[in-house]
């Protein structure tokens, strides 16, 4: 079942300095493209075509971009910060931003300045419930660390371990049950001052069987000025629109 996808784009990517002054980070051009097409592009040639772009700063650039690209996309975009404001902040709050639209629903959760192969994304429709997204990772005490359940589960996900419980990490890609919307509003504030995705997830799978998906191809965390020749290198390799 091919299910609605909530692309996270409201933060502004501090770790890219002064490139994100005038944009979000995922409008930082890649090869001549805004990062965030690329995942776009992926996310339809995987079956995604219900899209939930949540935005915040720098919206008025996203608007533009989603204009600009309606040929290509259908883009329905949702203000974070006109609907919760922005004292409250964290990967958790895009989720809350769209529950008008979609509680009650079956989702696909993506990190907006990500990038996963359209086989992977894929595999995230195949069946039903909730899934987390992994990758084997030499230093995983780096990361949100996923603790493996039994049969092809998770018990949890730990953010930054010093003595790391898996070489498993999180990817930022998740497919969430109708069960995460009555979660929300439990998720308190974390040691950092956020409202983390991550715990929100942990409640789940307190309550309920979350897949273990580990990725095949390859994942990009587009997050600093140093990842861009690494994108760049691999949509190069790419056939262009």
């Amino acid at each position: 079942m091919v299910v609605p996808v909530v692309i996270l784009a409201a933060g502004r990517g501090t770790r890219m300095r002064e490139l994100t002054a005038d944009r979000p980070k995922h409008l930082i051009e890649a090869a001549g493209r805004p990062f965030l097409s690329y995942l776009l592009d992926n996310l339809a040639t995987a079956g995604y075509h219900n899209l939930f772009l949540v935005v915040g700063y720098q919206a008025a650039s996203v608007y533009d971009f989603a204009a600009r690209e309606a040929e290509h996309y259908q883009l329905k975009l949702v203000n974070q910060f006109e609907r919760l404001g922005e004292e409250r902040y964290g990967t958790l709050m895009p989720l809350q931003a769209v529950a008008p639209e979609l509680q009650g629903k079956e989702v696909l959760v993506v990190s907006g300045d990500n990038l996963y192969s359209a086989a992977d994304l894929a595999r995230l429709s195949e069946g039903s419930g909730s899934a987390v997204a992994a990758l084997e990772h030499e230093h995983p005490e780096l990361y949100g660390v996923v603790v493996p359940g039994a049969d092809g589960t998770i018990e949890r996900i730990v953010e930054k371990p010093t003595a790391p419980p898996s070489h498993l990490i999180n990817t930022g890609l998740y497919r969430f049950s109708p069960a995460v919307w009555r979660l929300l509003p439990q998720v308190e504030r974390s040691p950092r001052g956020e409202y983390e995705l991550t715990d929100a997830v942990n409640l789940l799978a307190a309550q309920e069987s979350v897949r273990l998906v580990q990725l095949q191809d390859y994942w990009y965390d587009f997050g600093r000025p140093e990842d861009i020749p690494e994108v760049e290198q691999l949509v190069r390799t790419w056939s262009t629109r």
